[in-house]
């Protein structure tokens, strides 16, 4: 009976492990840009190098799980942010901050954190360049003496002038 038991445990295990639905997905993420500090594309000021759209702000709330667990670290509170900025479709957050942790009613410790999740644009084509002519330009040499420009003369001015009529 137990050997019989041993071997079930042991198919079962064999099946969970080997279903691609409960498998933890390991492969890494690329993103356009990443917060070195922290491993993902949130940060604390506003991007300034390239232009972007806002899609929203994005709002999180961290909590400790009992009196006696630590505080949140900066990378679990921007970790929980992206996870929010990503369900927007966001390329980064921006502008994110956070205060201190408090105790509320239902948790031993609550941060809040806000941020504005944004979307990178595409930089314009540039403009074509017309192509050059098939023709040199002529140099001065080849350029054939014209006749002289005749000086402009003014108008001569009168002396009397006449009063607007209001």
């Amino acid at each position: 009976m137990v050997r019989t038991a041993v071997v079930g445990i042991a198919a079962l295990a064999a099946v969970l492990g080997a279903t691609p639905g409960l498998a933890k997905d390991t492969k890494k993420l690329n993103y356009v840009i990443v917060n070195e500090a922290v491993g993902v594309p949130v940060f604390p000021h506003d991007i300034t190098d390239r232009p972007y759209e806002v899609l929203g702000e994005v709002k999180a709330e961290v909590r400790k799980a009992t009196i006696f667990s630590k505080e949140a670290s900066q990378e679990k509170i921007y970790r929980e942010l992206w996870e929010r900025g990503e369900k927007l479709g966001a390329d980064a957050v921006i502008k994110a901050s956070y205060g201190d942790s408090r105790v509320t009613l239902m948790s031993w410790g609550s941060t809040a954190v806000t941020g504005t999740a944004i979307k990178f644009i595409a930089a314009a084509p540039a403009p074509a360049v017309a192509p050059a002519t098939a023709e040199p330009a002529a140099t001065t040499a080849e350029v054939e003496p014209g006749p002289a420009a005749a000086p402009i003369e003014a108008a001569p001015a009168t002396a009397e002038t006449t009063p607007p009529t209001l």
